[in-house]
């Protein structure tokens, strides 16, 4: 039955909070998009994001369906030096989908005192059709109401649309129905490469509707390795530079879209090369020709090589035969 409305005089006022840490981009009891292109490192923010919290003492549930949480996402929080009693995962086999779910997820965050709710991808979670806005407000309400009700932030982590115009509005690029979880959210956010430094990555505004529109930031991406049970562990982690810069969203999205590629094939050529060298070295004619059978290019593998600092060792010129091995202490060679 629908409710009555209420006197204004009987609400409380009260004021904007933000997360600890976060003050003046991620608001509390609040939905919060952040959108980019894959592999350009959304999770291993969010992985930085959840560690900060817990560091702080708070409490934040995690469902990220797009990596495995023993290979991938633990060891990201563990980089990022992360309180694990405070970090809450779910799984594959278990993860919260929206709106069936919604209850069940708010008793949740009363359960833990969550302050966070990271939702990765939000299209998996959300068990509606993303391209019908009247849909996505029936999964986006609920999400809303237990944020306002528990005072835990929701943030939905989704992908852009692949075709961005250069004279677009910035909230275009997020995917699904026009005035769906861009028009729910108090907060959205394009993370990607900065167009001036592609090496780093940025945290752009693209709405806030909780106060002025915040700064940009910017991030250095950074690698942990270490043995455990025997078993080399490699995890990504990014460490903030900057939180005071001025950039616009749009040549954000069209440096991630050149850089996005190019990520995907670099990942794989250093894993694949960190394979081929973890039992024995190789000569640079075995590595390029292998190489080349798994089709990496040998500009990449050079890339790939800088990358892992490989070895070199054995020639006397230009276009001699070499050695390649992984560098000393490397967490998977084995010689």
């Amino acid at each position: 039955m629908l409710e009555g409305p209420r006197r204004a005089s009987s609400f409380e006022i009260r004021g904007v909070g933000w997360l600890p840490g976060w003050e003046g981009r991620f608001p509390r009891g609040k939905p919060i998009v952040i959108v980019g292109k894959p592999g350009l490192g959304k999770s291993i923010l969010t992985c930085h994001i959840a560690a900060e919290l817990s560091k702080r003492g708070k409490h934040v549930l995690m469902s990220n369906l797009e990596d495995e949480v023993e290979d991938t996402i633990k060891p990201r929080l563990a980089a990022a030096e992360a309180h694990m009693d405070r970090v809450h995962l779910y799984t594959h086999r278990s993860f919260p989908s929206i709106p069936r779910d919604a209850e069940a997820l708010r008793a949740h965050i009363k359960s833990h005192k969550a302050v966070l709710v990271i939702i990765d991808p939000a299209s998996a979670h959300l068990d509606v059709s993303m391209s019908v806005a009247q849909k996505v407000r029936q999964a986006m309400t609920p999400i809303a109401d237990i944020a306002q009700d528990t005072r835990c932030s929701f943030m939905l982590v989704t992908h852009p649309i692949k075709l961005i115009r250069p004279k677009s509005h910035p909230l275009d690029a997020i995917g699904g129905a026009g005035g769906g979880i861009d028009g729910a959210a108090r907060a959205a956010f394009v993370f990607g490469a900065n167009p001036t430094n592609r090496d780093e990555r940025v945290l752009v505004p693209l709405k806030m509707n909780q106060g002025p529109m915040p700064k940009s930031m910017s991030f250095d991406f950074d690698g942990e390795e270490w043995v455990e049970d025997s078993q080399p562990i490699t995890a990504g982690v990014v460490r903030k530079t900057a939180e005071d810069l001025d950039l616009n969203p749009l040549e954000v999205f069209s440096a991630s879209q050149m850089l996005s590629t190019s990520a995907r094939v670099l990942e794989a050529a250093t894993q694949w090369l960190t394979k081929f060298l973890a039992e024995a070295p190789q000569t640079s004619t075995a590595v390029k020709t292998q190489g080349l059978n798994e089709g990496i290019s040998n500009s990449t593998l050079r890339r790939a090589s800088d990358q892992l600092e490989i070895v070199k060792m054995g020639a006397t010129g230009p276009g001699k035969e070499s050695v390649w091995s992984l560098p000393k202490g490397h967490p998977a060679r084995r010689y």
